[in-house]
């Protein structure tokens, strides 16, 4: 065994480059050497002490001297200035691009665009402005380079957007009108249905009519379904202010086919009488005591003129004009009779 306090003995160096130039990896004996190095470091191996610190403070020196000595000398793998050099000869060796020649450049474009500047037939520059003119609805347009102020836009056929007095929005009372000196007309229609509806955005909103300027209401209909006017104009019924109802019965619009026969027998099947609506209805029809009659029962006596049937699902629902009439009729048979005995009371007088 070894004493510690040896000869230093450093471990030498290989003389030849670190990077092997054929693999471009560290050389295989410079490998080696660092194996030796990490072996010398031991303070043990097989036995016996490792070399003194001076021993490998010697062989590091020598390594580091021989590390800087090729770095200095060992040209690099690839030698990159050669390599770019080779790579522009490649370059200068492609053929040049075609130049050509024209006689004349001209450029057309929509009737959205104005073009300028063509054709070109020696120099010059082309230039695209905007025309002015409308972008077709076919394109994605409007078809339109202005529009009416507060007018609403809207398709006047299938293939053009207008916008004009024809229609107009008023911002302040968010109002849709038509042209001045034009009735408005507004409707809803689609096919296959019988009935369209106007409502209000919560269930305990009224639906109200009023005037032009919204200062004056005509109609009303509550969340209830209970309906109330004010006044109502000259129509197929008139409902005044003063409670007053009336409705059209023009002679020439009508065709008379027939009167009852026997008016009494009908108005003695009449069973007039008081009621209340059930609770299911009172909340729309109200909670008053009424006297009145029953549809069903006016459609007994009188006919379905009266009263007639309604369809499946459907409320029954009577003219009360039906029941005047029979009434009328009844009393008029009633004032003949009387005329008839008082004249032969008379003349019994005279006996």
């Amino acid at each position: 065994m070894r004493s510690p306090n040896a000869t230093p003995t450093p471990v030498t160096p290989p003389r030849v480059p670190l990077i092997d130039p054929r693999t471009d990896l560290i050389d295989r004996a410079w490998y080696m050497f660092f194996v030796s190095l990490m072996n010398a470091a031991g303070v043990v191996y097989n036995g016996e002490v490792g070399p003194s610190p001076e021993s490998l403070i010697a062989s590091y020196d020598a390594a580091l001297q021989a590390l800087a000595q090729n770095v200095d000398t060992q040209p690099l793998p690839v030698d990159f200035n050669a390599e770019l050099a080779k790579q522009i000869d490649a370059f200068n060796l492609l053929p040049p691009p075609s130049q050509g020649s024209v006689t004349s450049v001209a450029l057309t474009a929509p009737s959205i665009f104005t073009v300028s500047g063509s054709p070109i037939t020696s120099a010059g520059t082309l230039a695209l402005t905007y025309s002015g003119t409308a972008l077709p609805t076919a394109n994605g347009g409007t078809g339109l380079t202005s529009f009416t102020a507060n007018g609403v836009v809207y398709a006047s056929s299938s293939s053009v957007l207008a916008t004009g007095p024809a229609l107009t929005f008023d911002d302040a009372t968010h109002k849709i009108q038509t042209a001045s000196g034009t009735a408005p007309k507004y409707w809803m229609a689609q096919t296959g249905i019988s009935a369209w509806s106007i409502g209000s955005p919560a269930s305990t909103d009224a639906l109200v009519f009023t005037n032009e300027q919204f200062s004056s209401e005509k109609m009303r209909i509550a969340s209830a379904g209970v309906v109330t006017m004010s006044a109502y104009g000259a129509g197929t019924a008139t409902f005044s202010a003063a409670g007053v109802i009336s409705s059209v019965s023009d002679e020439t619009w009508k065709i008379k086919d027939g009167a009852p026969v026997d008016t009494d027998a009908m108005l003695k099947k009449l069973e007039p009488g008081y009621w209340y609506y059930n609770k299911e209805k009172q909340e729309s029809f109200g909670k008053d005591r009424q006297l009145g009659f029953y549809a069903q029962n006016v459609n007994a006596a009188i006919g379905p003129e009266a009263a007639p049937e309604p369809e499946e699902g459907k409320p029954w629902g009577y003219y009360d004009r039906s029941v005047l009439a029979v009434a009328v009729m009844s009393l008029q048979k009633a004032l003949d009779t009387i005329e008839t005995l008082t004249a032969r009371i008379a003349a019994l007088e005279q006996k």
